[in-house]
């Protein structure tokens, strides 16, 4: 008997609570203060389940805008009101019901007949079962969000603006097979554009790094030139005079070598950029199509048009 105490005292802490999260919804709702009300009046109904609270609960979520949370919500209040003989509950919930269905927007999702048996369907992140494709369900207005996907296949996604007592079909298509979506050069279902693959990546990352070793060889070998003019300033003919003009020598020989080296590690690089981004082009490319790819060299850089076959 001791050990059902703390469940006791547990269960008259929920119903306290309950109890004034409902007054204080109902507060909030006279005060035409429903987004506050609805979730009062949601948690007193999960921590103390009951027809009234839920009747609370459904008219808050009429004054809301959401007519079809709140109509099936007056449908299980008005089950519970028979239930309970309560006569008054039940005229209410039955009136509501009558008002509400005929504003009720409506949403149909059809499948094609072939579609894959573990296919999974959702309307705003809610499971719908196969038994619902086809049929119309009420929804509220607003932005709804349908999904499809299936193993193997590429996921569809389409969101939709719904007004009241609007019917809407969504019709999903076909799902592409992903080896199929990755050949795709279009946008996939949902409108989003693919991302580039690995080598792709890479070559975009060797090719950038490879322009700027190239920049930075261009740099050195200005200062080289610099430094060039200026020892022949100082007379550095064939052997120079002064200590200054040994050190402008020296430096315009050290420059013109970083400028090399840099030159020729950015030209490899690009090189290999150019040589993965046609080697991913390849991979995905129909045999006989075009492809443009940039070009670097030490005369500039440009664009290459290139047949693969």
């Amino acid at each position: 008997m001791l050990a059902s105490l703390p469940a006791l005292a547990q269960t008259d802490n929920e119903r306290t609570l309950a109890e004034a999260l409902f007054r204080q919804g109902r507060e909030l709702m006279n005060e035409g203060n429903y987004d506050a009300a609805c979730p009062k009046f949601a948690e007193s109904h999960r921590l103390d389940p009951g027809g009234g609270t839920l009747l609370n609960l459904a008219v808050c979520h009429e004054g809301q805008g959401k007519l079809a949370t709140a109509w099936a919500e007056f449908q299980e209040a008005l089950a519970l009101a028979r239930a309970d003989g309560r006569e008054d509950r039940t005229s209410l919930a039955e009136q509501r019901i009558a008002a509400i269905e005929p504003q009720l927007a409506r949403l149909t999702v059809t499948l094609p007949s072939h579609a894959p048996e573990d296919t999974v369907v959702s309307v705003n992140g809610t499971p719908l079962g196969q038994a619902a494709w086809g049929s119309p369900m009420p929804v509220d207005a607003g932005t709804v969000s349908v999904e499809a996907s299936a193993p193997g296949r590429r996921k569809f996604t389409k969101s939709i603006e719904v007004s009241d007592a609007e019917n809407v079909v969504v019709e999903v298509p076909e799902l592409a097979e992903l080896s199929a979506a990755t050949n795709a050069s279009g946008p996939t279902d949902s409108g989003s554009a693919e991302k580039a693959g690995p080598n792709h990546a890479a070559a975009y990352v060797v090719g950038g790094l490879g322009l700027a070793a190239i920049g930075v060889g261009s740099y050195f070998g200005v200062q080289a030139i610099q430094d060039r003019n200026e020892a022949d300033d100082l007379g550095c003919a064939d052997e120079c005079p002064t200590e200054a003009a040994h050190q402008a020598e020296k430096s315009a020989v050290f420059n013109g070598w970083l400028s090399t080296a840099g030159i020729a590690a950015g030209l490899a690089a690009v090189g290999v950029a150019v040589y993965l981004y046609v080697d991913a082009e390849a991979e995905h490319a129909e045999r006989g199509s075009v492809v443009v790819l940039p070009n670097a060299s030490a005369r500039g850089a440009g664009l290459d048009v290139v047949w693969l076959y």
